[in-house]
């Protein structure tokens, strides 16, 4: 018995790996952000630009991986629907993506987990699978044993000497006495 998904979560997934991306991107930015105020006297300002740009990559990275996860395999959905939900809403620490991340983070995630995947099962051997061959023996006749000595071929038998002779035969070939008439 096997089962497969006949559909998959494709507007989770595209929203998912959209909203991921840009987040990616938004902590990018954030990045040549704490770059460019590095050189700046603003030390506190550097260290929460960067805070937030990490977590902006993490969480970024994280939906982006579970958007392909979802869409390669869709039984789990809802637990990767879960993890996207969370990981959107923890990337609102950084920016979230300028919120736009965040919402599409988001319904990507709701619509992962309220998806409704159509299962068929199919009963039989899975595909490529090849029984393996039994030969079927023909039927012994009756009275047969392997161990028996092989029947006389057909012929006639002569009376005299025993010896077998083919069925036209009037003389007997071994003896040469003349055959019972059949």
């Amino acid at each position: 018995m096997t089962a497969s998904v006949a559909n998959k979560p494709t507007a989770a997934f595209v929203l998912a790996l959209i909203g991921g991306i840009i987040i990616i991107l938004w902590g990018g930015l954030l990045v040549a952000l704490g770059a460019v105020f590095t050189t700046t006297a603003y030390g506190y300002v550097v260290e929460s630009i960067f805070t937030g740009a990490s977590i902006e990559l993490i969480t970024g990275f994280l939906i982006v991986g579970l958007g392909i996860a979802l869409y390669v395999s869709p039984y789990h959905h809802v637990a990767f629907g879960i993890i996207i939900l969370i990981a959107s809403v923890g990337s609102l620490a950084g920016g979230g993506g300028l919120f736009l991340g965040f919402i599409l983070g988001l319904i990507g995630g709701i619509l992962a987990i309220v998806h409704k995947p159509q299962i068929t099962v199919v009963l039989g051997p899975p595909p490529g699978y090849y029984p393996p061959m039994n030969p079927v023996l023909p039927a012994s006749p009756p009275g047969y044993s392997p161990y028996a000595p092989p029947p006389p071929p057909p012929g006639r038998v002569c009376p005299s000497c025993g010896a077998q002779n083919s069925l036209g035969a009037t003389f007997c070939a071994s003896c040469g006495k003349p055959l019972p008439a059949t």
